[in-house]
């Protein structure tokens, strides 16, 4: 059976588009937001497929950037090379050396160099670790008031 993704909008919409013939269809996913991600559709065309749903906040962009890390006041010190294979702008997915000991909730100190339509440009990001598999990593990125509120307080 074929599939397809849809990325749901902040309202829990999306808008399914039939591979076959092109029709769309926007559809209220609320209902599915915690319990499932794939719905099988059937068009006005007959033909029945998957919509992957993709309840993300940013679209992800899948890239190929080096950079380095580092734990930002964590009792556990690491810090290494990573390179990032999707990114978006609320976090990215990377692949980190001397990953032993880093957990959910971790901040890290991230700088890469990136390369879009604006120039070659070096970013330095605050992020926190929301999930960990061997050394594949997953940060959303942190805003800087944030961050200050959270070491004000200790």
């Amino acid at each position: 059976m074929e599939s397809i993704k849809t990325i749901v909008q902040e309202d829990l919409t999306a808008t399914i588009v039939c591979p076959v013939c092109n029709k769309s269809k926007r559809l209220s996913l609320a209902d599915y937001k915690y319990k499932k991600h794939t719905v099988k559709i059937r068009c006005i065309c007959s033909k029945i497929f998957l919509a992957l749903l993709e309840f993300r906040r940013h679209r992800r962009k899948r890239v190929n950037l080096k950079g380095t890390y580092r734990t930002f006041h964590q009792d556990i010190h690491r810090e290494g090379n990573m390179l990032i294979s999707n990114i978006s702008k609320g976090g990215l997915m990377c692949q980190v050396s001397n990953y032993k000991g880093l957990k959910e909730g971790f901040i890290l100190s991230l700088d890469y160099i990136l390369n879009d339509n604006i120039g070659q440009r070096t970013i330095n990001k605050r992020a926190v670790i929301c999930h960990t598999h061997g050394m594949t990593v997953g940060c959303e990125f942190m805003d800087s008031d944030i961050l200050r509120l959270l070491f004000s307080q200790t």
